[in-house]
C-alpha cells in the first residue's frame, strides 16, 4: 500500500468524523494540519537509537517535542523495563516539560 494514499485517506477520516476522532498518531510534524487534532508521537527514549532485532526507532524527548510536533509523547519500554519506573517516568515527565517550554516559547518570539 502506498504511504501517501494511507496518509491522505487517514487524514479525510479525520476531516469526515472531527466529533469523533481526536488525534493522529503519526512521526511527522506535517501530517496533523488541523489543530484540532492531537498528534500522538511513540518511539520516544533517552538512551538508544534502535532496539535491535525488534526494529523500533528512538527519538529523544526534545526531538518528537520540538521537532515533529507531538502534543502528546508515547514512551513505552523507557519507563516499563527501568530499573525505577518511577524515577524513569519524572526524568521523561521533565525533559518532555522542558521541550515544550522550549517550543512554546520559540513560537512567542516569532
Amino acid at each position: 500500500m502506498n504511504y501517501e494514499y494511507v496518509v491522505t485517506a487517514s487524514l479525510k477520516i479525520c476531516e469526515k468524523h472531527p466529533d469523533f476522532v481526536a488525534g493522529v498518531v503519526c512521526q511527522s510534524p506535517n501530517i496533523v494540519q488541523n489543530p484540532g487534532l492531537v498528534q500522538l508521537t511513540p518511539g520516544v527514549s533517552l538512551d538508544c537509537q534502535n532496539d535491535g532485532p525488534l526494529g523500533q526507532q528512538y527519538n529523544s524527548p526534545e526531538d518528537v517535542v520540538i521537532s515533529r510536533g507531538a502534543d502528546i509523547a508515547v514512551v513505552g519500554r523507557g519507563i516499563t523495563q527501568a530499573t525505577d519506573p518511577v524515577q524513569a517516568a519524572q526524568e521523561y515527565r521533565a525533559k518532555l516539560w522542558a521541550a515544550y517550554e522550549k517550543r512554546v516559547s520559540s513560537l512567542q518570539n516569532a
